[in-house]
């Protein structure tokens, strides 16, 4: 047994010598045979000779190995086995404790909207549907405005006159310019250049009213329609004008995912109960609960974490409470000042640290660690 031991820690041993180890120590441990084996298996053993003998435990316990082994499913030991018994990344981001702060497409200003009633492909540009003078256009814009995000959304209506939504979510006033086209084509005669100011031309209209995007794009990933979906009617129900699904907004396994414009707040892991409560805030202009919240998407993901430490320490959900000074990186830590409202400043230090646990990025991904932001200083002057 030592020799096994020593050849495990060294990351040597072969799938039949570790099931044979786990067999062994198993019944006379008084730890459980999972934390009997990584007792030994330490952090820094290869990861080939844990995909090895993971399949090896797993396929000894059946469909049920994890369970029987009492393996933690955020552990790579249990993702590992995801070959013989796939999770939803979603329900593996949830299992690994992956944090939700942070993972907001950062650096997005400008989200440029366009409703089609679908079907949409995989990749929204490929979508059959949409005439190809409009998809030139739409990509054409998104090369030409930095800080852009498209998205094509849709209500439980049918399209007859396709509205265009561009909304600028700057830190400060953001709002949203909305059009009604006769058709897509119309799309070639629209100028962005006064719109994305705040001026509105043509048939344009501006507004500041807040309008919810729910992430329902299973063709992209299966988890944002199995998690999305509900989470689309139940809030369609409550606000059928502000509420809409949409394609994909990144993070699939932080479904279900809401984003609220104009400010560009994104929420992840969003249940149906949670619908009245999120609209409910934003109506009154305050973020909805920070414990499902991916960060605000203008920011960067430095930024996006600090913004809830300082929301945290002065307990002030307002949207518009705090303002951003700066952030930079500087020697791979994230170096943030925020004002709040008495302009009190709150300088926040960040570093990126890499996990020993995992889950994959997207349903059908091998398994990638998990990152946590961690705070390493909160200074007040």
């Amino acid at each position: 047994m030592n020799g096994v031991t020593t050849r495990l820690s060294a990351g040597e041993t072969t799938a039949w010598e570790c099931a044979d180890f786990v067999r062994t120590i198993a019944p006379a441990s008084p730890l459980t045979p999972y934390a009997a084996v990584r007792a030994v298996n330490t952090s820094t053993v290869a990861m080939r000779t844990c995909t090895e003998w993971t399949r090896r435990i797993i396929s000894t316990g059946g469909a049920q190995g994890c369970d029987q082994f009492e393996v933690p499913t955020g552990d790579p030991l249990c993702y590992l086995s995801s070959k013989m018994d796939p999770i939803p990344c979603a329900q593996a981001s949830t299992d690994a404790g992956e944090a939700l702060i942070g993972t907001a497409p950062a650096g997005t200003v400008v989200w440029i909207l366009l409703e089609h009633d679908g079907p949409w492909a995989p990749k929204l540009l490929e979508s059959a549907e949409l005439p190809g003078a409009a998809k030139n256009r739409l990509m054409a814009w998104e090369k030409a405005v930095p800080g852009s995000r498209l998205q094509l959304f849709r209500s439980d209506q049918p399209v007859r006159e396709p509205r265009l939504m561009i909304a600028v979510g700057r830190p400060i006033d953001p709002f949203i310019v909305e059009w009604r086209l006769p058709d897509y084509d119309e799309l070639t005669q629209i100028d962005l250049e006064g719109p994305l100011s705040g001026v509105a031309s043509g048939s344009a209209t501006i507004h500041r009213t807040p309008k919810h995007f729910v992430c329902t794009h299973g063709k992209r990933d299966a988890c944002c329609a199995k998690w999305g979906v509900a989470v689309h009617r139940e809030m369609a129900q409550l606000a059928p004008e502000s509420v809409f699904q949409t394609t994909h907004v990144g993070g699939h396994r932080f479904a279900a995912n809401v984003v609220s414009l104009p400010h560009g707040i994104c929420y992840g892991r969003i249940e149906p109960t949670d619908g009245k409560p999120l609209i409910e805030a934003h109506g009154r202009g305050e973020y909805f609960d920070l414990e499902k919240l991916r960060g605000r998407a203008c920011y960067d993901e430095g930024a996006q974490v600090a913004d809830k430490i300082v929301r945290e320490e002065v307990t002030d959900m307002h949207l518009e409470a705090l303002e951003l000074i700066n952030s930079q990186l500087v020697d791979d830590q994230h170096r943030v000042r925020i004002a709040d409202r008495s302009q009190r400043l709150h300088d926040v230090a960040i570093q990126r640290r890499r996990t020993d646990r995992f889950r994959p990025e997207s349903c059908g991904k091998d398994p990638a660690p998990v990152f946590e932001m961690d705070v390493i200083a909160h200074a007040k002057l």
